[in-house]
């Protein structure tokens, strides 16, 4: 999906969350930052959650995915 396309699917999440629940599966952190909940998978089991920004201070496996893409 081209960046444009992914904006607009977001947003249109964002203008209908309070008429469910969505659950959202990225490999790329920042389309994440819009979310309530985070889980981060890893070898999988989940080995943190929270929000995007207490996620990225936390300095854990969040925050080093987040940091490999923006290498």
């Amino acid at each position: 999906m081209a960046p444009a396309e992914n904006q607009k699917l977001f947003a249109e999440l964002r203008r209908t969350q309070q008429d469910r629940i969505t659950v959202v599966v990225s490999h790329r952190a920042w389309t994440l930052r819009g979310m309530d909940r985070i889980y981060v998978f890893d070898g999988g089991r989940v080995v943190e959650e929270g929000r995007y920004e207490d996620l990225l201070a936390a300095g854990g496996r969040f925050e080093e995915i987040f940091r490999e893409q923006a290498s």
